[in-house]
Parts: C-alpha cells; structure tokens; sequence
C-alpha cells in the first residue's frame, strides 16, 4: 500500500486483505479481495460470505505473484483516508479466524495503543483455536501537516548527524503511531 497525503492506493495478490478502520464513522471496511477458490466463488455470487469462511478452497489461491495467469482486472483499488484512521494489513491467521466485527471492536477501543490492539487481534484468533500463522502490520494514519512535520524532523536529525559527523544514519523515536507502525507474527 502507498499512502499519498490522505489517499491510499494498494495492489494485492493472495489471501492476505488490507482493512481500513474509518474511527469517525467506526466502520471497517475490507478494501482488497481475497484471491483463494473460495474469494472467487463468493465474488461470483456462487457461495454466501458464512459459506466462504468454511469453505475447502480458502487457504487454495487462485491467483498470486508468479502465477501463470492474473485476474483480468488488476487488482489495485485507491481509497481516501482521514487522520486517526487505522489500516490493517493482516494473514488470513487473522481475517480467516475471527470476523470483521470482532475486528473491529478491537480496533476502536480507545483505550488500547496499536500494540495492545495487535496483540488482541492475535489473542482472538489464537482464542478460536486457529493454528495457521497470524501476522499482521497495523499503522494510525496522521494529517498531512504531522506526517510532514515528522517527515522535517527526520531530515533536520539526519542533517545535524551529518554535522557531528556520526556514521550511521540516526532514526528518531518519537513514540508515534505514525512512525512506527506495529508488526506482529505469531506461528501457532
């Protein structure tokens, strides 16, 4: 996924979906399509979504990267984006685990920091008895004006590095969401 100011745009191939956790409307979205034979039947209108969950072909892909042949349509879709915001990019250790509601009351607890959410989303999956690996990057979206003002700090760091003449490249930990999205992975 790139993420141009307040519009994100994202390409996927597999089984492993971007959700987009809009906090003003506390609403989660999924915004890629799965590629597996159950993906394909339920997007055909073939098999219900409860059906999709349970079905054989849900871990078999059908298309992916290095496959002999792609969907015919690209599978690429753009998509706003407000401040506050949560993407979650997750395996299907996660997505095929628990539903999308359950995801999104972890999502908009407002107590929990985006660790605590990750270990909750891999908690509930491990809860339901899932044994494949879960997996998972979940980031805060910033305005542009704090991804900027972060984006200004870091080469002002760099530069006075530079200056007293340090030999690696310095991140700044600023302890934001925004700089440091949390990845998670668990291997059941």
């Amino acid at each position: 996924a790139l993420v141009f100011c307040n519009t994100v745009v994202v390409g996927n191939l597999g089984d492993s979906p971007l959700f987009h956790f809009q906090m003003r409307e506390k609403k989660l979205t999924k915004r890629t399509e799965d590629h597996t034979v159950a993906g394909v039947l339920l997007r055909g209108g073939m098999i219900t979504p409860e059906m999709a969950r349970y079905h054989e072909g849900k871990s078999r892909l059908e298309f992916f990267a290095g496959a002999d042949r792609l969907p015919k349509d690209p599978p690429i879709w753009d998509f706003e984006i407000n401040s506050g915001d949560l993407l979650l990019l997750c395996s299907d250790g996660i997505s095929g685990a628990i539903t999308e509601d359950q995801m999104a009351s972890i999502l908009i607890e407002p107590a929990m920091d985006l660790e605590r959410r990750a270990d909750a989303l891999v908690q509930a999956s491990l809860d339901v008895g899932e044994t494949d690996n879960q997996t998972l990057i979940l980031w805060r979206h910033g305005s542009c004006e704090e991804v900027a003002e972060l984006a200004e700090q870091q080469a002002e760091f760099q530069s006075l590095a530079k200056t007293v003449k340090m030999e690696r490249p310095v991140t700044i930990n600023t302890n934001s969401d925004l700089s440091q999205p949390v990845a998670k992975h668990n291997d059941s």
